[in-house]
């Protein structure tokens, strides 16, 4: 376990959400991938621009290696829960706490009938919904975003062609989705953290020389059913990853510490140099594959150990 002479890991904030592509499973690589003097300056910015469950955030900051960050994404959702909790996590566990009270005496029939009339909720208040503003409306979405997500399939977040969540229900067994202890500890970390909706590149207004930034974006499909939707959000293809490429050689010039990972499509195609295209290794870049664990997928027999990349600047 990496530990760059900092103590060891501690009982702090965890992802307080399941999310398609998290990286609790590979936090050990990631950790060993850190740039060596990691941690040792008096003041240690970090950035996560695709910060979906916020594995890496949560963990960075329980070891005392950041001090503040930054963290982006485009599923206003998710954004909205991050704001919410860093707003008024009280408010927000009350919210939660009153849904347990109803989901608990229920028999697993009529908590389906709960969660689908909750869906139906989240979906119908969508239009109505201010995004850009904190309001005391924010508390009953973020509640219902963390309740569809702990007890839907999967823990996946999924939307049609319109926008609205249509993941169906898990197996509706008990669930600790209050979390009031963890969610408590969450706060406490964002009161540190700048938090961001849109393009990835809305960070770079932040980033200076010696910040570490993590990419972690939608990956590359290596098949037809590879999942890559997190939202609505169009991710287009090749043509995204080649401008995170773009964007990440901007970084480099400015001395920028960078990690970002991605699927290895040399596992399908071992001809496949499309990512030693875009990193090259005369300009800085060093790219690793690594074992991973797929968490999410569809069908059970998709889940388990898959090739990732690994690719830095340092």
């Amino acid at each position: 376990m990496f530990n760059n002479g900092r103590r060891d890991f501690t009982d702090m904030a965890k992802p307080f959400l399941k999310w398609a592509g998290g990286k609790r499973q590979l936090l050990d690589k990631l950790f060993n991938t850190l740039p060596r003097d990691f941690g040792s300056k008096s003041q240690c910015h970090y950035a996560e621009p695709f910060v979906g469950g916020g594995a890496m955030l949560f963990k960075l900051f329980e070891m005392k290696l950041i001090e503040k960050a930054v963290i982006c994404d485009f599923n206003e959702e998710l954004i909205l829960v991050y704001k919410t909790i860093k707003e008024n996590v009280v408010g927000l566990i009350q919210e939660l706490s009153i849904l347990k009270k109803e989901y608990d005496p229920l028999d697993l029939n009529t908590r389906r009938e709960l969660y689908f009339r909750l869906r139906d909720e989240f979906n119908d208040s969508k239009k109505t919904t201010d995004f850009s503003n904190y309001s005391s409306k924010w508390l009953k979405r973020a509640s219902l975003f963390i309740f569809l997500n702990k007890t839907g399939f999967n823990g996946l977040y999924r939307v049609n062609k319109s926008g609205y969540f249509n993941v169906p229900p898990s197996n509706m067994a008990d669930k600790d989705f209050v979390q009031k202890e963890n969610l408590l500890q969450v706060s406490t970390v964002l009161a540190n953290v700048t938090i961001l909706h849109g393009d990835y590149q809305k960070c770079s207004e932040y980033l200076e020389k010696d910040w570490f930034v993590y990419f972690d974006p939608p990956y590359r499909p290596i098949s037809a059913t590879s999942f890559t939707t997190y939202s609505s959000h169009k991710w287009g293809g090749d043509k995204e990853q080649i401008r995170l490429a773009e964007f990440c050689k901007k970084l480099n010039e400015i001395n920028v510490n960078i990690l970002v990972s991605n699927s290895d499509p040399q596992q399908v195609n071992p001809e496949d140099l499309f990512f030693q295209e875009q990193y090259l290794a005369t300009q800085g870049f060093q790219i690793k594959s690594v074992d991973a664990i797929r968490a999410i997928n569809s069908k059970g027999d998709g889940r388990g150990k898959v090739k990732e990349l690994l690719i830095s600047n340092y």
